[in-house]
């Protein structure tokens, strides 16, 4: 709430200045616990002292909803490829993926686009 009260996370905001905002915050908080926000632009994922990874998953190689399954004819979809999905997952512990995952540092906000790129933003001291 303070975020949005400060407009720290309107889309007008350099990521840049929301990163450090998200960190500068969690560190007044004073807890070991990590933070997420967003501003529908971006997604921010700051690391305190606890662990945290981050992986971006680039297509789906074989689809299980689209399946033939039981109970289908032959009109059903079949296993299909989407390739144009992309998506950044953040865990508290790696996953099981064929994707690798990368812990964010301690004291850095670990910054995601709507393109799922993602760039790493250390926090001043």
């Amino acid at each position: 709430a303070r975020l949005h009260e400060e407009r720290l996370l309107d889309r007008s905001v350099d990521q840049a200045a929301a990163a450090a905002a998200i960190g500068n915050l969690a560190r007044v908080v004073a807890s070991p616990t990590s933070m997420l926000a967003t501003n529908g632009e971006a997604l921010f994922a700051y690391r305190a002292a606890l662990p945290l990874y981050h992986s971006t998953f680039a297509g789906i190689a074989n689809c299980a909803p689209c399946r033939l399954g039981h109970g289908y004819t032959s009109f059903a979809p079949t296993v299909e490829a989407h390739h144009g999905y992309r998506a950044v997952c953040v865990s508290s512990r790696p996953l099981e993926s064929e994707e690798p995952w990368e812990e964010i540092p301690t004291g850095h906000v670990l910054v995601a686009g709507l393109d799922a790129s993602t760039r790493l933003i250390r926090i001043a001291e």
